[in-house]
């Protein structure tokens, strides 16, 4: 954009965004706003360009519709960054300027200066925007998965008129499974219809919306059908691939675990946070494995936290034993390969409650599945290394 010599309004106001509010029907042209504002605040040459012009802003012309209601996505972050670094350089123009006595280019900046005010706001209203869609999301994923937990717990108290199969080598699926995730889809698409899904026991849903809901309608199918009381039911939802909120119900325990990004992880409604050590002899590490596991790898893993000083752990059911990592209960989970629904919900607790894991591929990881190390902070450098042993680096 070229400088116009002339200073124009820009549309938004501070009454538009005050206190990070703005109209329904103010959408579009906020978002217009912020876009031919961005770039111009983005483009060096323009900057540099008006700030030698006394009196002079860029011709900013908003066009409604131009660009779609916020979503919550990296990129608003990293924007927003943005702005505030060219904010702080702006009021250091002003002040030299006003020491100066330059009063062409106080004026400039101080209208700047207001535009940029302006615009900060709408990106923090942007945020709440984003965080209200995520805090429903989540309450959404709560009643759905308590609802499909009581669901299969019922089916859970008659096993004996349960139809069990075999899929694999140690590994089982029954019909409360698939009706299980059933129950759930259905309350997705009745409620997220754009939304995609993907699910251990049915097919793959693509969407529109840039959100996929990840289900495990029963995590634990081996614990389920033998009669032992350790299983759950697991809720993920991601954005642009990677978990944003997730939920994890134990109806045997009444343990509700769940989490969402950046708001902290809790159980039944109390924090939870990894465990402060930093020797694996402090506790237990859970080891997973599977019926596609390698024999001797698996036996490797285990010699290996045991070398390590430490006790391994293994319940058969990969979401619990990553939760209980968030909880502080193990000190950490290692599994050459998991499934996004065994995995996403549990891994953002874990992140959300101090620890670390090993970053999720995008572009793989929803479908395809990844390797797995987490844990608390002060064990975790000895955890990845035993994997990298085990499996390779």
């Amino acid at each position: 954009m070229e400088a116009t010599g002339r200073l124009i309004p820009l549309m938004l106001t501070e009454g538009q965004v005050q206190d990070g509010r703005s109209p329904p029907d103010m959408y579009a042209n906020v978002n217009a706003g912020i876009t031919v504002l961005a770039d111009w605040i983005f483009d060096s040459d323009t900057v540099r360009d008006n700030l030698k012009a006394p009196g002079a802003i860029a011709n900013i012309d908003p066009i409604p519709n131009r660009v779609k209601r916020p979503q919550f996505n990296r990129t608003y972050f990293r924007q927003r960054n943005q702005v505030e670094r060219f904010f702080s350089k702006l009021k250091h123009v002003r002040a030299v300027a006003t020491r100066s006595d330059k009063r062409d280019d106080n004026c400039l900046a101080s209208v700047q200066l207001g535009s940029l005010r302006i615009l900060l706001r709408t990106y923090d209203w942007m945020a709440k925007e984003a965080l209200m869609d995520v805090t429903t999301r989540l309450v959404f994923a709560k009643k759905t998965a308590a609802a499909a937990a009581a669901f299969a717990h019922e089916k859970f108290k008659s096993l004996d008129q349960l139809t069990i199969e075999r899929k694999g080598h140690q590994d089982l699926v029954s019909e409360a499974d698939r009706e299980t995730e059933t129950l759930i889809r259905q309350s997705i698409e009745s409620t997220w219809p754009d939304d995609g899904i993907v699910g251990e026991e049915h097919g793959r849903k693509h969407g529109t919306s840039g959100y996929d809901w990840v289900i495990d309608p029963i995590d634990g199918t081996a614990n389920y059908v033998a009669g032992i009381p350790h299983w759950c039911v697991v809720l993920a939802c991601t954005f642009e691939r990677l978990p944003i909120l997730g939920v994890i119900h134990d109806p045997n325990t009444d343990e509700v675990f769940s989490a969402s990004k950046g708001q902290g992880a809790h159980v039944n409604g109390k924090p939870l946070m990894v465990a402060q050590c930093s020797a694996l002899s402090d506790g237990s590490i859970a080891t997973g494995t599977s019926g596609r596991s390698d024999n001797d790898e698996a036996s490797s893993l285990v010699g290996a936290v045991l070398h390590g000083g430490g006790m391994y752990f293994r319940s058969a059911s990969g979401a619990l034993m990553l939760a209980y990592v968030a909880a502080g209960r193990l000190l950490g989970y290692i599994e050459d390969h998991m499934n996004s629904w065994d995995c996403f919900a549990a891994l953002l607790m874990v992140a959300e409650a101090g620890g670390k894991h090993l970053p999720l591929d995008a572009q793989k990881a929803l479908e395809d599945g990844t390797r797995l190390v987490a844990g608390a902070p002060g064990v975790y450098p000895q955890l990845v290394q035993i994997a990298d042993d085990v499996y390779g680096g």
